[in-house]
């Protein structure tokens, strides 16, 4: 066996008791996997913390990010919006399924290819990590049926027989996440690239970013309000106008917008709606080419 002489970062997302549970145990494995593993959760920030500030350099340091997702919460849109994070700096996202099948979890979740949380789907999560890692595939598979497995078994099982079953008498109320998940996304894209990108780059994502954030609901906060001003007040001007100054206050109305989001993402929005389709269509182009 031979491992990386650098250690990799696993990023475990969660969102309610069962889901934490859910996490930690996914960390409790890693731990047995290899000393070079570092699982991560966000509730390891330390209180009082800015949880921007925290959150993004640990995100950006991730190799892999895990979605512990149950039927409770894989419409949470703080889940969707860590996703929409991560997502923007292109690296791998695997939902971790407690409860429900991946033909259920729907978009844009769903585009991630996920796995289940029983034998055949752990042992290919902890492949995954070990692949990162540089370990040979069969000693991986002969750690996790010895000593990984037996433990998160029994630990999945603990989480399945408290975890409150739906009640599948009552109507269900369709949700999409969809917008938290673009609106960590593009709010981070548009952060990254306002100091050196193409000023009609940083444009169209301070309109996509607005947009998101009108369909959640919260383009009425104040914060956002001081973002929205700051958009009309650029988005008119010429690329030979995009001074430094001018990026700069850019970036300082997104970073302020971004530090004070994450108690705002958990309301829940109606079906997606994308924006004008000339905007979406230079948006889709932006993405294709690989600079979103």
């Amino acid at each position: 066996m031979t491992e990386t002489d650098q250690r990799v970062r696993v990023f475990l997302s969660w969102s309610g008791e069962a889901s934490r549970h859910l996490a930690n145990a996914l960390a409790d494995g890693m731990t047995l996997l290899s000393d070079w593993v570092e699982p991560w959760m966000s509730d390891r920030i330390e209180p009082g913390a800015q949880w921007a500030n925290t959150l993004v350099p640990e995100i950006r340091k991730a190799h892999l990010a895990i979605l512990c997702l149950t039927h409770r919460n894989a419409d949470a849109p703080w889940i969707a919006f860590e996703a929409g994070l991560y997502y923007t700096w292109r690296k791998s996202i695997i939902p971790f399924l407690l409860d429900f099948p991946p033909a259920d979890l729907r978009f844009p979740l769903g585009l991630f290819q996920s796995v289940s949380a029983d034998m055949e789907g752990s042992k290919a999560l902890f492949l995954r990590v070990g692949d990162l890692l540089g370990m040979d595939t069969a000693a991986v598979g002969k750690r996790f049926a010895k000593s990984i497995w037996p433990q998160l078994d029994e630990q999945i099982a603990t989480i399945r027989a408290t975890e409150q079953k739906p009640d599948i008498s009552a109507p269900g109320q369709a949700t999409n996440i969809a917008n938290a998940f673009f609106l960590g996304h593009d709010l981070r894209w548009t952060m990254d690239v306002a100091s050196v990108g193409p000023a009609n780059d940083i444009k169209h994502g301070l309109v996509q970013v607005l947009h998101q954030a009108e369909e959640l609901g919260l383009g009425e906060h104040d914060h956002f309000l001081v973002l929205r001003r700051k958009a009309t007040d650029v988005l008119g001007l010429p690329d030979g106008e995009w001074t430094a100054d001018v990026r700069e206050r850019v970036a300082l109305a997104l970073q302020v917008a971004f530090e004070r989001i994450g108690g705002l993402v958990i309301r829940l929005q109606p079906g997606y709606h994308p924006y004008d389709a000339d905007n979406q269509a230079r948006w889709l182009a932006i993405q294709a080419e690989g600079r979103a």
